[in-house]
């Protein structure tokens, strides 16, 4: 019993830690699309820049 409420326990801060940098990766990129939405004015260059990154991923 103590063995799987520990395993569960693991496997719930992977599970959290992998959401965090999910989060993170998020923002990041919410703030450079915000970026290049205030220095272009162009949506252009922000579909470009998202086609490119999930061509990358």
């Amino acid at each position: 019993m103590i063995t799987t409420l520990e395993e569960r326990k693991i496997n719930l801060l992977s599970q959290i830690e992998k959401l965090k940098r999910e989060i993170d990766r998020l923002r990041r990129l919410e703030y450079r699309e915000l970026a290049l939405c205030n220095l272009t004015g162009s949506v252009q260059y922000l579909v470009h820049d998202r086609l490119w990154e999930n061509s990358v991923n």
